[in-house]
This record gives structure tokens, C-alpha cells and sequence, in this order.
């Protein structure tokens, strides 16, 4: 997926890594983030999909939903 495919008020929801792109790397990045795990560029604020305040699990699985209607 590309930034067109899922702008949301000019963010890319989801692109934890930052690259341009919604792909499963991006569900790995939120998952490393949770157990503390280094993401080089990890993006934070693009990473809280549902935006609630939280990283969590269900950001990830968000990300793998995103991608299975892909």
C-alpha cells in the first residue's frame, strides 16, 4: 500500500517504520515497540492507528487487517 491508499488528515496511519509504505513491517515495528525492542525510525505517531493514546497490540493487528483487504 501507498500513502495515497491510506491518508488519514495527512498521515500515513500506520507506517511505523516510516518508509512510505503499509506493509507487514510495519505490524513488526509496532509489535518490537511493544516488548521494547530498538525500531530504527520508528514512527510513533503514525504507529497508534486506532489513535487512543496507546501503542498496543491492536495497532498491530489493525496494520494486518489493512493489509488482508489489500
Amino acid at each position: 500500500m501507498s500513502i495515497e491508499d491510506y491518508e488519514s488528515g495527512g498521515k500515513l496511519l500506520g507506517d511505523a517504520n516510516g518508509d512510505g509504505f503499509i506493509t507487514i513491517l510495519d505490524a513488526t515495528a509496532i509489535q518490537k515497540y511493544i516488548v521494547k525492542i530498538p525500531e530504527e525510525n520508528f514512527r510513533e505517531d503514525l504507529a497508534d492507528v486506532n489513535e487512543d493514546g496507546e501503542i498496543n497490540i491492536i495497532d498491530a493487528t489493525l496494520v494486518q487487517i489493512m493489509l488482508s483487504k489489500a
